[in-house]
């Protein structure tokens, strides 16, 4: 019997996965298959998921980053940003799809020029938040005192570069200038996809 086009879609995608995976680790398992995240009713599965991947020490590849919208707006964005920061903080391995549009069916640079900025962000977040003596200044507290500041002291300027992320793909106009522009989003990511193919 013929299989619906977005089984063969799902299949080709976990055949490229399982691929990638032996490449880099020959032999390893590999669990796969969790589709449509941004569904509430699919988040049960995602647990599931990730509960026999802990328990069998194998990675998991989940499809957070494209989405069902036919182009770049709101909804794009919005369930790139549900999906892969749920499947991110959940523990996956692999958070994949970006630069993918309806479902899968079409690649955009575009998209994908912003995914990456938000892959960075996910990394970050993958990293978590430490609350050790350094990240709390706990020196710095006792040396400056309270009701001093901190912005001169040493450990301020190494943690501002290594804890905050800055986005690379930032608009630094004011909200006049931006409404005055048109506010082309989409433009922007236009240009530094090119930019970024010219370079290659």
């Amino acid at each position: 019997a013929s299989l619906p086009d977005g089984v063969v879609a799902a299949n080709a995608g976990f055949l490229a996965s399982l691929v990638l995976y032996q490449c880099v680790r020959p032999g390893a398992p590999l669990i796969y298959g969790i589709e449509d995240l941004t569904g509430f009713s699919n988040l049960s599965g995602l647990v599931l998921a990730l509960g026999l991947a802990r328990r069998y020490n194998v990675p998991i590849s989940v499809d957070g980053l494209s989405t069902a919208a036919g182009h770049l707006g709101p909804r794009c964005g919005g369930e790139g940003a549900l999906a892969a920061t749920l499947a991110v903080l959940a523990g996956a391995d692999e958070v994949q799809g970006a630069g993918l549009l309806a479902g899968g069916q079409t690649y955009s640079p575009e998209k994908a020029v912003h995914d990456a900025e938000q892959a960075r962000q996910l990394r970050r977040l993958a990293q978590g938040v430490a609350l050790d003596e350094e990240r709390l200044m706990a020196a710095a507290i006792d040396r400056v005192g309270i009701g001093g500041h901190y912005l001169l002291e040493r450990e301020t300027r190494k943690l501002m570069r290594a804890e905050v992320y800055t986005w690379q793909i930032r608009d630094d106009r004011t909200q006049a200038e931006w409404l005055g522009s048109g506010r082309d989003e989409q433009g922007r990511l236009v240009k530094e996809a090119e930019r970024l193919l010219a370079t290659h």
